[in-house]
């Protein structure tokens, strides 16, 4: 299998996670593999909502999808060199657990960081091979 990959240009607005989820969806329609759908949508809507709250004044942030022998690597790329880090969860308080999720439902994440910011990916393994 050669290596497939796709690139988006997202807009960094409000309306960014939901057509990062469609992109997803439409993704992995196209390489057939539904069994990742959920968990992907999930995963890339928390990824873009951290670039949008934690590297603000960002024109756009870069989406890839890239198909891993096992599954997929969502990569979304932000102005920020500030890697993402867990806070600790208070009931008393909304959000803060993206990170999380994004822990609870990936086989591996991460951050590289770059000259122009940093890139969070996170790889999601089909479920029969997880």
């Amino acid at each position: 299998m050669g290596q497939r990959r796709v690139i988006f240009d997202l807009p960094a607005d409000r309306r960014s996670a939901g057509t990062a989820r469609r992109i997803v969806a439409v993704t992995l329609d196209a390489w057939a593999l539904p069994g990742l759908r959920a968990d992907a949508q999930l995963v890339v809507s928390e990824m873009v909502s951290n670039a949008l709250m934690h590297a603000p004044g960002a024109a756009s942030h870069e989406l890839q999808i890239v198909r891993r022998p096992t599954g997929i690597r969502l990569v979304v790329a932000d102005g920020s060199s500030r890697p993402p880090a867990l806070r600790p969860t208070d009931d008393r308080r909304p959000g803060g657990r993206g990170l999380r999720i994004i822990e609870a439902l990936a086989a591996a994440w991460g951050c590289e960081l770059r000259a122009d910011g940093k890139q969070v990916w996170a790889d999601l393994d089909e479920p029969d091979r997880g």
